[in-house]
């Protein structure tokens, strides 16, 4: 990704497939540490590959970018750690909120739970959520599992 670029498209959504046939719904969230442009990247390519390949998906698969504004800007984040705010309660209070009162993660967290809660709120089976990160040492790839 260049620098000063948000995303290979510059939106939110990086890339959506399948919702013809039914399957679970699996969500992909890339970039919520804006020096973490990795995951953006590979999900951009495997959306191309799934477009070049016409390749069929079950369910749907969809993914997002998290902190447009400091992976445009490079930085892990602008004001606050945006992987750091999503307890229950600022979530519950985040819309009530006044954009000027808010930081550029707060504004940032808004968007991405509006296209959560969209795509979420239209599908009857199951959803899985994957939030992509970057080590910043040499690791073998892992996952981490929560309820």
């Amino acid at each position: 990704m260049e620098k000063g670029r948000r995303t290979a498209r510059g939106e939110r959504e990086i890339g959506h497939a399948g919702g013809y046939a039914p399957g679970p719904t699996v969500i992909c969230v890339a970039g919520l540490h804006g020096n973490e442009p990795a995951g953006v990247e590979a999900l951009d390519r495997v959306f191309r590959s799934i477009l070049e390949l016409r390749l069929s998906v079950k369910g749907e698969f969809a993914g997002l970018a998290g902190n447009l504004t400091a992976l445009g800007r490079r930085e892990r984040f602008v004001s606050e750690d945006m992987n750091r705010i999503w307890s229950r309660d600022r979530v519950d209070r985040m819309n009530h909120t006044a954009a000027a009162d808010t930081t550029s993660e707060m504004r940032e967290q808004v968007e991405l739970h509006r296209e959560l809660d969209r795509l979420i709120g239209r599908v009857p089976g199951p959803v899985y959520v994957i939030d992509f990160h970057t080590a910043s040492s040499t690791t073998a790839p892992f996952v981490v599992l929560g309820d």
